[in-house]
């Protein structure tokens, strides 16, 4: 009852201020408000022609200017006022305007855009000052979207940037060659002090060594600093300019193109994130042996990115696992995320001698020496990363798997992940070899992390048939432990008809009833959605082959004849596919329950 009076209330009070504004308006129109003070204002200065004095225009000028400027403020205060009342834009709340500017400072900075004829600057996210006044407010009222210093600022801008981030930690980024070199001393020299995250970029190592020289000066707020060396080499280091007493707060350390460290143990023994990315290149990247002394003297890492590893010495590819696990293992208590990249059996050696926590999020990127090789060291990874199993034979078979789930990738490079859970906190593990490499092992790299108990199933899998090798690619793949849980299967077409043999051997394979002695390893009963997916290379326009396509409703036909139908079926990226769906249609299963994981998308049957 109360909110209704209330809402009674508020009708009339508005009634009466629209009816004052209206009898306000007329009243207005009938004195002629304005024209009125136009005349009275010309009439000031009426007494000012082309024949008076310099003194006298001059004046007259300046009073009119005066009046105008007056009037466009004015003018500008009563369209603040109006815009409040009707656009949207100005009425966004200023926590969530503050939020939506940060996300654009991540993705739209100002820089330096290359046109075909010219170079024109961008300001990128600062256009959103230009919308409206109250945005601009909020803007500039805000330091602290104000504190980052980009590569091609220009001296003054920094200047204006410095003015507006009043005394916050600044982020600043810079690059020899491309940066303004009086910008480059202001940040280097007095401002600092100021800094909190630094990005320099080192053209040169001999003739920037002058700038690497003014990171001595102390830094008490610097946070993270990110060396970048792009004409470098192994065999110079850069000066050791850094040290604990002066950086009191550096807790992350990048190094690219280098793995030379520009700083003391002290500083290590502090740190909390180290990426140190060497250079590509046989004789250029750094040796698991350079590495090991850095890590060993940072025990609080959080945080280990290692790239473009190889191994000491070849002899390691020959050796057994044992070798590998008899190591001395240096502990990180506190890791909680390692990426590791590296050629050979680089990655393989490195675990060896790392203690990783259970709880960690690793990824490791494989390459072999040589182009499409397999070093049989990954085979070793199951056993040498944390989740290896230690139960005796009796408990094996009840042990519950590390990850609930893996998904493999084959679209290009192969990817294994592994994860707790959909959603869920807890340890991943990501593996990536490269697209060249040999497909025939990726059963055997399975059957090992199976062995070892890290999954229980394969939820996903993304193949393009046509790579496996014949004849017996598919089937190998397809008796790979956890398939027969497989619930997703896309499937990449070839190009040409020819190509499409394994196409069809892989999607008779899967209408095959299992063997009584052998549960699922060629028919996945769990399977419940399909998609076809078409090469980057291929035109949307082109159709699916018409052998795929009778093959494919054959398929469909004899599952849901055995009573495993497909729930799904995606055709992604063709254009012309509502013949196809229209056909499979007839033979996809029907259920009200969650068996049927995703979300429907646009193209999908069923």
């Amino acid at each position: 009852m109360s909110t209704r009076v209330s809402s009674m209330q508020r009708q009339s009070h508005d009634l009466a201020i629209c009816q004052a504004l209206r009898q306000a308006t007329e009243a207005r129109t009938r004195s002629d408000f304005w024209a009125s003070y136009v005349r009275t204002t010309l009439l000031d200065v009426a007494g000012v022609t082309e024949i008076s004095s310099q003194q006298a225009k001059q004046a007259s000028r300046a009073f009119l200017d005066a009046e105008m400027v007056a009037m466009k403020c004015a003018i500008r205060t009563l369209s603040a006022r109006r815009n409040a009342t009707v656009s949207f834009v100005s009425r966004i709340p200023e926590h969530i305007l503050l939020q939506i500017f940060a996300i654009l400072i991540e993705i739209d900075s100002p820089r330096i855009l290359d046109m075909e004829y010219e170079r024109r600057r961008s300001l990128g996210w600062i256009y959103v000052t230009h919308v409206c006044r109250s945005w601009r407010e909020v803007a500039l009222g805000e330091s602290g979207l104000w504190n980052r210093i980009e590569p091609e600022i220009t001296y003054e801008w920094m200047l204006e940037i410095l003015t507006r981030s009043s005394t916050r930690p600044l982020d600043v980024r810079l690059e020899c060659g491309i940066t303004d070199i009086d910008v480059m001393m202001e940040m280097l020299g007095v401002q600092f002090s100021r800094v909190s995250q630094l990005y320099l970029g080192i053209e040169n190592m001999v003739n920037d060594r002058h700038w690497l020289s003014r990171l001595a000066q102390p830094a008490p707020l610097l946070e993270s600093l990110s060396l970048s060396f792009w004409n470098s080499d192994n065999d110079t280091a850069p000066p050791q300019v850094i040290f604990a007493e002066a950086y009191p707060r550096l807790q992350s350390l990048v190094l690219i193109n280098s793995f030379h460290l520009p700083c003391d143990n002290q500083v290590l023994r502090q740190l909390v994130h180290l990426e140190i990315i060497a250079q590509s290149g046989p004789d250029m990247s750094v040796t698991v042996q350079q590495l090991m002394p850095i890590v060993a003297a940072s025990p609080l890492l959080e945080s280990l990115t290692l790239e473009n590893l190889r191994p000491d010495d070849d002899i390691y590819e020959s050796l057994s696992v044992d070798v590998f696990l008899h190591h001395r293992r240096i502990c990180l208590p506190h890791l909680r995320d390692l990426a590791l990249h590296g050629s050979s059996c680089a990655v393989p050696l490195l675990l060896s001698q790392l203690d990783v926590p259970v709880s960690a999020i690793v990824s490791l990127g494989l390459q072999g020496l040589i182009p499409g090789t397999f070093s049989p060291t990954w085979d070793f990874l199951p056993q040498l990363l944390p989740w290896r199993r230690n139960l005796s034979l009796g408990q094996e078979a009840h042990a519950k798997p590390t990850f609930d789930c893996l998904t493999l990738d084959m679209r290009g490079s192969v990817i294994l992940q592994m994860t707790a859970g959909e959603h869920l906190p807890g340890p991943r593990l990501s593996i990536t070899i490269p697209y060249r490499s040999n497909h025939r092992r990726i059963p055997d790299h399975l059957n090992a992390f199976h062995a070892q108990g890290y999954f229980g199933c394969i939820y996903s899998l993304v193949v393009a048939p046509h790579t496996l090798e014949a004849p017996d690619g598919v089937e190998r793949l397809l008796a790979s432990p956890g398939m027969s849980g497989l619930t997703e299967l896309h499937l990449l077409l070839p190009e040409f008809a020819e190509s499409s043999e394994n196409v069809t051997r892989i999607l008779n394979a899967l209408s095959l009833p299992a063997a009584q002695e052998d549960q699922g390893s060629l028919w996945t009963p769990a399977l419940k959605h399909l998609v076809l997916e078409r090469p980057p290379y291929v035109p949307e326009t082109n159709p699916i082959l018409t052998s795929v396509k009778d093959t494919l409703i054959s398929f469909l036909a004899t599952r849901q004849l055995q009573g495993r139908p497909i729930f799904r079926f995606t055709p992604v990226l063709y254009g012309a596919n509502q013949e196809l769906a229209e056909r499979a249609e007839i033979f996809l299963g029907r259920s009200n329950s969650d068996d049927v994981t995703g979300n429907g998308s646009e193209g999908d049957s069923g």
